[in-house]
Parts: C-alpha cells; structure tokens; sequence
C-alpha cells in the first residue's frame, strides 16, 4: 500500500505544477459557465413557474459543474495509449507491484490534482462576483463533501476501466470518444438530471455516472438531506466495488494472453 500512496502522490506533486494551464482552464470555465447562466435565465424566462430548478439553482449547479469539470473522466490517459502503442506496457507487467492498483492511484491523482487548482479559484471567482452562494446548510456541506470524495473514487475507477479497454485495442480512442458522451450526457454534466423528464431521470440516477455530478450536486443545493447521505454513500460503494470488479476480471484476463505491438 506504501508504494501506491507513493506513485499518488508523486503525481499529485507533478500535476500541481502545470499553473498556467490550469489558469487557462479557469478562465475558460468561467466563460463557459456564465454563458450556460444566461441560456438557463431564458428558459426560465420562457417557462414562468413550470421550470424545474429556480434560476438561484441553476447558477448553483452551473459554477459547481464548472468548479469541478476535472473532476470528470474526458479520455484516456495519453501515457497509457503510449505505453500500448509502443510496448512498453511489457516493462511495466514484469514490475514487483500490481498494474491495476498502480493505475488507479493515478488516475486518483490524475482526477485529484487538476481540481484542487481550478476549484477554490472559480469558487471564489463566482462566490464574489457570479451569482454563486454557499450550501443552504451545515448538514448540506457535509453531504456534498462526502459525496463528491466519493465521486472522485468513481472516476478514477471508470478512468481505469476505459484505460483496460486498450489491452483489446490499438488506439482506444473509439471507446474514449464513445464513454465521453456517455458520461457528459448521462452525469449531469452538461445538463441537471432534474430537468429530465421523471422516467428518464429515474432510470439516468440508477447509473454509476450520476454519483459523479449530480447526487454531490443536490446535497450542496439542498435537494437532499442528510438523512438521506447513506442511501447515496451505499450506491455510491456500490458501484464503485462493481466496477472494480469488473476491472480485475478484465485485468486478469487480458494479461493471460497479450500481444506487444510496438517494439
């Protein structure tokens, strides 16, 4: 366990120095996020009392969408693809230390690092200028919090279950574009889950990629209690050992049998 933690926090020192492309992101998620305020004010505009959220929600859910968009699986890693496409996935299997356990501390690190530097800046950006509030309650701060660490798990496991897709493909880039839209669509990333229709919502909330965005989501909002915070810590657990799981049988059956290609 020492030498995992080691590698994660290797990463999280190397990630933490790319300053100037994190302040690019911010500038670009502050862009982005007033530009969905104002779509989200025209449509409740145009729908006076029928909308789903309050407009304060909407500018709620907006700025901690944006505070934590990298939080989210989008890819691959690029380091990963290269390790396939030339070989040297050879190297690291012959290693005294588990590739599975190696990758998800990170991809941990990887989900971690790039948050910490965009999150407190457009916090406090949107907090003092943007619309944003603080959570409705003290009990909602910490479900919020409790559920985003979660979260964050999450990703990392789906990041590593994109990643073992590779073992079966040259590129991965079908399965990364593929998985992109799936979570983007299906997390509450692009748009709240709550203005789906009920059954659609229902059915979106049964999938692992919802405890990424929108169940952290509700708790800072105030649409969930804290009495409510072991149903979502349970499904979140859930589908976190599921789909760990799933990538040790993928894990253990693509290693029995695996082609270099590169060389």
């Amino acid at each position: 366990m020492k030498v995992y933690f080691t590698i994660f926090h290797a990463y999280m020192k190397t990630l933490l120095q790319y300053r100037i492309a994190a302040f690019a992101g911010i500038v670009t998620q502050v862009f982005w996020g007033i530009l969905l305020i104002i779509i989200y004010k025209a449509f409740c505009a145009s729908s006076p009392g029928s909308a789903p959220m309050s407009i304060q929600d909407f500018i709620i859910y907006t700025w901690l969408v944006q505070a934590t968009f990298r939080l989210i699986p989008f890819g691959i890693d690029t380091e990963i693809q290269q390790m396939m496409s030339k070989g040297v996935i050879g190297f690291e299997l012959v290693r005294p230390v588990s590739l599975l356990h190696l990758w998800m501390a990170r991809y941990l690190a990887k989900r971690l690092a790039p948050t910490l530097l965009r999150f407190f800046p457009t916090m406090i950006i949107s907090l003092l200028f943007l619309g944003m509030k603080l959570p409705v309650s003290i009990s909602g701060c910490i479900g919020w919090f409790v559920s985003l660490f979660l979260a964050l798990w999450l990703s990392a496991v789906i990041s590593l279950l994109m990643s073992l897709t590779l073992f079966w493909t040259i590129s991965g880039e079908g399965i990364s574009h593929m998985m992109t839209v799936l979570i983007y669509s299906t997390s509450g990333q692009i748009l709240p889950l709550q203005i789906f229709p009920d059954h659609i919502a229902f059915i979106l909330r049964l999938l692992p990629f919802s405890g990424m965005v929108d169940l952290p989501n509700r708790y800072y909002i105030g649409t969930l209690s804290l009495s409510q915070l072991p149903m979502t810590v349970l499904f979140q657990l859930s589908w976190i050992f599921i789909l760990l799981g799933v990538c040790q049988v993928l894990y253990n059956k693509s290693t029995k049998k695996i082609v270099i290609q590169g060389g």
